[in-house]
């Protein structure tokens, strides 16, 4: 889910041959493990408002750090996502780690991330990007940082 500035809902347009993203069995499942779970959507800065603890898991996406001057992903939201949120998150993710909360982090694989996440363990994982103007320029690479796990 992404906005624009003016915070309205902003997905690019597509148009795909074989559509196979409703798999009913899988949702099925999903939706009986997350039954029983509380699950929260807010802004990463209002986490140290409620009671988490080492029993708790928290998973981050946030916008990428760009891997080059052209790619732009800090536009995902009205307020904007520049280098001082990713600071500030980074912040935040040893604050939890340091608690024993079970974490979960995506980002680019960028010299940045691995500076802001100094310590923690990781993996770099191949992923499809479906956007590119250039078909074989499609594939990219993702780190998952990880700690109390």
């Amino acid at each position: 889910y992404r906005v624009n500035k003016q915070g309205h809902f902003n997905v690019p347009y597509a148009r795909y041959k074989n559509l196979n993203f409703i798999q009913e069995e899988r949702f099925k499942k999903a939706a009986r493990v997350l039954k029983s779970r509380s699950i929260k959507c807010m802004t990463f800065e209002k986490l140290k408002d409620l009671k988490i603890t080492s029993d708790d898991f928290i998973f981050f996406d946030p916008p990428y750090i760009p891997l080059d001057g052209y790619a732009d992903f800090k536009r995902y939201t009205k307020e904007q996502f520049h280098y001082d949120s990713q600071e500030r998150l980074s912040e935040l993710f040893r604050y939890f780690a340091a608690k024993g909360t079970k974490l979960i982090l995506t980002n680019s694989n960028a010299e940045a991330v691995f500076k802001l996440y100094k310590g923690f363990d990781y993996s770099i994982v191949k992923s499809k990007r479906n956007i590119n103007s250039h078909g074989n320029k499609r594939t990219g690479k993702d780190v998952i940082i990880y700690a109390n796990l």
